[in-house]
């Protein structure tokens, strides 16, 4: 891999970054997804609804999403490397807090909101610190390297801390991840400095949300998010889309463990239904990264596909539940679906609304998927409580899902007719240039060979548009999507 600068401490630098990276992401966002172990002792201690229990790990999920924009200034005034230092400290001051927990509410604040915007701070700056360091070729590379992290973190930390409570109490579990937490500060103090990317750089980095969200200001933020782009369906349609899809999402990650030890399981087995979504999230995006190279790859589809995927797994793992080796297998399949679709789904949204409005595309996108986490744990867990039938919460997620299928669909019509059209724009404009090399006047009959008269007007558009080779604006979007 070559880093930005191309000098050898800069490549050393670079490598120190994706290993810093892996730990830190492997620590925070772990933590962070291994609630559903937690969930398990919540309920048993405190004695309320799932619905009341499930919320600690909602607000959590939403606020280190959600808080964005608010990272985005701190990392602007402090610096990346700073604003990862006190993330660590916010959210071990958070899990220490939780350790001392007398109620719910307690959890809420202490759980949900300190330790979530303490994890938000300490991911959200990573990539950024990455992107800075590697030139536009590798940089995919070295950001499938460090969030394979995140699956190590989420294949480790459920058994770890099943095992922890099993010993120390729920209690001292938290007491344990919040020393745990701490030692982000080690690798935060222990960073190289931040190398500002280029102008080039920095506009090669708008591939992800949270890159984005590491080099604008807050008043840039809401600057960038024009309206106009709430008044386009397609944009209108991913966002419905996603709060649904991670409304079910939260719902299998909250739920999961406890929906499986109330069939029998045995509780060190269920922990590791947790660390199989990880570890096949990771795979996905993994595989997705390396696919991803060949452009006539349908993007869009494949994201469509996930979601209907993650649906059907929806209805098994609410069925199979008394086989853990059959209920294993569909939860591998939603946490391959799950990392496959989140592999590529900003990179769709970035080639639909080009680079200008990347900004804002990511930060509504980032929002909306903090919404549907935040909102889905506790719906699952009142759907549980209103029946006292557990598999209910998990067919609530399959409809959500299935309904979030249902609203790309138009997207995916779309997208087929602009191809059609494209591929009549390119293949015009290819006769034409062979004719004027040949000396033969252009008929005005010609455009009418290739494209029909509903697509004309269309035709019409996009031909201002035409590059040097010959391809159109929508063309592109379209070999990407």
């Amino acid at each position: 891999m070559v880093c930005a600068g191309h000098n050898g401490n800069s490549t050393r630098y670079g490598y120190a970054i994706v290993l810093w990276s892996f730990f830190i992401q492997a620590i925070a966002v772990g933590l962070g997804l291994s609630y559903g172990v937690l969930h398990i002792e919540f309920m048993d201690y405190f004695k309320q609804p799932a619905a009341d229990t499930s919320l600690v790990g909602s607000i959590n999920n939403g606020v280190s999403l959600i808080s964005g924009p608010a990272v985005s200034a701190l990392s602007n005034r402090l610096g990346l490397r700073q604003t990862v230092l006190l993330g660590a400290l916010i959210s071990t001051a958070g899990l220490l807090a939780s350790s001392f927990a007398t109620s719910l509410y307690w959890l809420y604040i202490s759980y949900g909101f300190v330790a979530g915007f303490g994890y938000g701070m300490v991911y959200m700056p990573l990539i950024g610190i990455i992107t800075s360091y590697f030139e536009k070729h590798h940089r995919d590379i070295a950001l499938c390297l460090a969030s394979t992290g995140i699956g190590v973190g989420v294949l480790v930390f459920p058994p770890v801390i099943e095992r922890l409570i099993e010993h120390l109490s729920w209690r001292g579990t938290l007491l344990i991840l919040s020393g745990l937490a701490f030692q982000i500060c080690v690798f935060a103090a222990l960073s190289p400095p931040r190398q500002m990317p280029s102008e080039s750089s920095f506009k090669d980095s708008l591939d992800t949300i949270d890159t984005i969200v590491q080099f604008e200001s807050f008043r840039n933020y809401f600057k960038q998010c024009d309206c106009a782009l709430l008044k386009n369906w397609r944009f209108i349609v991913i966002l419905a889309a996603e709060i649904l899809w991670n409304m079910a999402l939260c719902i299998v990650m909250s739920h999961l463990p406890h929906y499986a030890r109330s069939y029998g399981h045995a509780q060190r087995m269920v922990c590791w239904l947790l660390s199989i979504i990880g570890i096949l999230g990771t795979a996905g995006r993994i595989i997705m990264a390396v696919l991803g190279a060949f452009k006539k790859l349908h993007k869009t589809t494949i994201v469509f596909a996930c979601s209907l995927l993650s649906a059907v797994s929806l209805i098994m793992i609410s069925e199979l539940k008394s086989n853990f080796i059959a209920l294993s297998a569909s939860v591998g399949i939603f946490g391959f679906t799950h990392g496959t679709k989140y592999a590529l789904l900003t990179c769709v949204m970035a080639s639909m609304f080009g680079a200008d409005k990347s900004v804002a595309a990511v930060g509504y996108l980032s929002v909306s998927v903090g919404i549907g986490q935040a909102t889905g744990p506790p719906i699952g867990g009142m759907m549980y409580d209103l029946t006292g039938y557990y598999p209910s919460a998990f067919l609530l997620g399959s409809a959500l899902a299935f309904l979030s299928t249902i609203i790309y669909i138009p997207l995916l019509v779309h997208q087929k007719r602009q191809r059609n059209v494209d591929a009549a724009i390119v293949e015009m404009t290819y006769s034409l240039e062979m004719l004027k090399r040949v000396h033969i006047p252009a008929s005005p009959l010609l455009s009418r060979r290739w494209v029909s008269r509903q697509d004309k007007e269309e035709v019409k558009h996009d031909v201002p548009k035409l590059g040097q080779n010959g391809y159109s604006k929508v063309s592109q979007e379209a070999e990407v999507a």
